[in-house]
């Protein structure tokens, strides 16, 4: 017997609206759109077995990581001259999750700009509703310079002991099924692959309860094949810290996630 084809239909820049053509100006607005079909994909994944894609709230992240594709369209004509723009935190705030089958439409405002910095204002709809609302910020970086690596593989895929091998981050990041793009392009799998198994993590702290907002920021770049570790730890405030490391201990990233009353 063949295994059912599941056709994941990519995420699209509808449009971007410049005060100043060309150029990148306060106020510019993009919009992007996808489906869930990635989520259930992975989902389903997930419920025939594969250990590997456990362990993620992609249907928590990856709503909002659609919103850094509309910022990142947005300062597409500032790019150039071995520079690029990285993500150095994110905040978020959800309403709901979406439905399975659903449509997602995100815009990204820019509400702060700089030679070196900017700062969108993003929000994602599903079905007409506001499901997930939040900040990114970015940072100037050079691109084109190899991502030094530290430490061994995490070979081990245990979110219950908080270990993630790259498995995930690897298959977001290649193309599949003969096709000519990567699985997750456009919903940047280095922010969205991190930040879900921060959820994840801060959920076993506080099962049952509902995620309300969460931030995270970025120190050091995820490394596909190399995998991380996850540590969690409740802080005075009642939100749940979370610290993304590598084999060394170094940390690559850390989250705070707030819950609702």
């Amino acid at each position: 017997m063949n295994a059912p084809v599941i056709r994941v239909p990519r995420p699209r820049l509808e449009s971007v609206r410049r005060h100043v053509a060309g150029r990148v100006s306060l106020n510019d607005c993009g919009v992007a759109t996808a489906s869930t079909a990635l989520i259930e994909l992975l989902e389903t994944m997930t419920h025939a077995g594969c250990s590997e894609t456990a362990g993620y709230d992609m249907r928590y992240t990856i709503p909002f990581q659609l919103g850094a594709t509309a910022a990142e369209a947005v300062l597409a004509p500032s790019l150039g001259a071995g520079f690029g723009w990285a993500a150095y935190q994110v905040d978020a705030a959800w309403e709901a999750v979406p439905k399975a089958n659903g449509a997602l439409e995100a815009t990204a405002k820019l509400q702060n700009n700089s030679p070196n910095f900017a700062h969108f204002r993003t929000e994602t709809r599903s079905g007409g509703i506001v499901i997930v609302s939040g900040q990114i910020h970015y940072f100037r970086v050079r691109i084109g310079a190899a991502a030094p690596s530290s430490g061994q593989p995490v070979k081990r895929h245990s979110p219950s002991d908080g270990s993630y091998s790259g498995f995930l981050l690897q298959l977001l990041m290649n193309p599949v099924g003969g096709g000519a793009e990567p699985l997750g392009r456009m919903i940047h799998p280095a922010g969205s692959v991190p930040f879900g198994a921060a959820l994840f993590q801060a959920r076993r702290v506080k099962p049952g309860h509902q995620i309300a907002a969460a931030s995270m920021e970025y120190h050091k770049p995820f490394i596909p094949a190399m995998g991380f570790l996850a540590q969690s730890e409740t802080a005075e405030d009642g939100r749940v810290v979370v610290n993304l490391r590598d084999s060394t201990g170094a940390r690559l990233a850390r989250a705070y996630v707030r819950f609702a009353a």
